[in-house]
């Protein structure tokens, strides 16, 4: 795949994702905690998605954000070094995964074309 439909493709995805996750004012937070978890786990793809994701929906910089991303890294962290994590942790492991699925999905969709 040339560079430039590489570039286009990666803008696609991402306005894809930020449409999802900006429909809510409660869940625009959901971001932060993908890209913390993600973080932790060292994703590069998807720490560089969700980041950019952030910084679209303008919580890049926010306090809550910031305390989402830091929470979620821990436990990106634990869970990619003890395959274990509590329930409220789990709970929040999976805001990444639906962030993940969706991306997944996305890409899927446009190989398929």
């Amino acid at each position: 795949m040339h560079k430039r439909t590489t570039m286009k493709a990666l803008l696609f995805i991402t306005a894809i994702i930020a449409s999802g996750f900006a429909y809510a004012d409660e869940e625009k937070y959901d971001i932060c905690f993908a890209a913390g978890y993600f973080s932790g786990e060292d994703d590069k793809f998807m720490i560089g998605l969700s980041t950019q994701i952030m910084i679209d929906t303008g919580v890049f910089n926010d306090n809550l954000c910031s305390t989402a991303y830091s929470s979620a890294y821990k436990i990106g962290v634990k869970l990619s070094t003890t395959g274990k994590v509590n329930a409220k942790e789990a709970e929040i492991a999976s805001y990444a995964t639906k962030f993940r699925t969706k991306v997944n999905n996305a890409l899927i969709k446009l190989i398929e074309k």
